[in-house]
């Protein structure tokens, strides 16, 4: 066949996608026990250590201390192999376990898809730490506010009034429905 017509002037080609995981199932299964774990700061950690240690490796895959986890670093302990499916997120990856360390054999020349997914899943992470650090500061203000008081003089207004006349009614047809469920008739 003849050759591939030249590329016009400025054109590129499309790189080629990276190879997927050593075992992408293991990969998901361990991402989504991560997820699952409650102590975000610890998820967060994690996942952010694990995306290091992967990043790491994408950019200097030929670095034999960045393909070689020491099974005793308390760091590592502390934060991704003590973790649900921290550990489980390298051996998805091709990382191997011998006596002394995580090791990722030379025949795993890419870890870009899978620092892809623990990057994502980081970023999952991080959120969700921003999210609960708002929700508890927009409890505290909410419970500040409940607090506050009219001040020394100070009368409500109708609307105000309006108002703590419907929440009391409220509390009533609450309390008279339960009352209902339970079988007793108010």
């Amino acid at each position: 066949p003849p050759p591939p017509p030249p590329l016009p002037s400025g054109a590129t080609v499309a790189p080629s996608p990276p190879p997927p995981p050593k075992d992408p199932a293991m990969l998901a299964t361990a991402l989504e026990r991560l997820a699952g774990f409650q102590d975000l700061e610890k998820r967060q950690e994690c996942l952010s250590t694990l995306a290091k240690i992967l990043s790491n490796v994408h950019v200097a895959p030929s670095e034999t201390k960045f393909r070689r986890l020491p099974l005793t670093s308390k760091k590592l302990a502390s934060s991704v192999f003590e973790l649900p499916g921290g550990r489980e997120v390298l051996f998805g990856t091709g990382f191997v376990e011998d006596c002394q360390a995580m090791v990722l054999p030379d025949d795993v020349d890419s870890v870009e898809s899978a620092l892809a997914l623990v990057q994502v899943a980081a970023e999952e992470a991080w959120m969700a730490c921003k999210r609960r650090e708002r929700d508890d500061r927009i409890r505290v203000e909410v419970e500040k506010a409940g607090k506050k008081t009219l001040g020394k003089g100070r009368r409500p207004d109708k609307d105000m009034l309006e108002t703590l006349e419907r929440a009391k009614q409220d509390r009533e047809e609450r309390q008279n429905r339960d009352l209902w469920r339970k079988g007793g008739r108010g």
